[in-house]
């Protein structure tokens, strides 16, 4: 088991994960990961939302400091994140890479 989060600070950020592998391993090589805290299942993150910031519309600040946790709708220097919440924040890319060996993406 290796964790990703010493590697991986921040939103945006590239995380390179070093895995030594014992012995050779033969095709194909299945890679099991996952990604978490992901909050689907938390009852904040289905309340935290502002509908009418979805369809881009305009919202008063008091409904936003309501609905979204100040870090899902400032970032550290006080720039405002429209839309704010924790849905609108939890998107990722999974994309994998090992130095010196392509990857056949097909079938994935």
């Amino acid at each position: 088991v290796v964790h990703a989060q010493p590697h991986c600070a921040g939103t945006g950020t590239t995380c390179k994960i070093k895995v030594a592998v014992p012995h050779l391993l033969r095709p194909p090589i299945m890679v099991y990961y996952a990604v978490g805290p992901f909050y689907q299942n938390y009852n904040y993150y289905m309340k935290s939302e502002v509908s009418k910031e979805l369809l881009g519309k305009p919202v008063p600040g008091g409904l936003r400091e309501k609905m979204c946790l100040e870090s899902m709708r400032t970032t550290k220097d006080g720039t405002q994140i429209v839309p704010c919440g924790m849905k609108v924040m939890s998107m990722f890319n999974d994309t994998f890479s090992i130095a010196g060996v392509k990857i056949d993406k097909h079938n994935v």
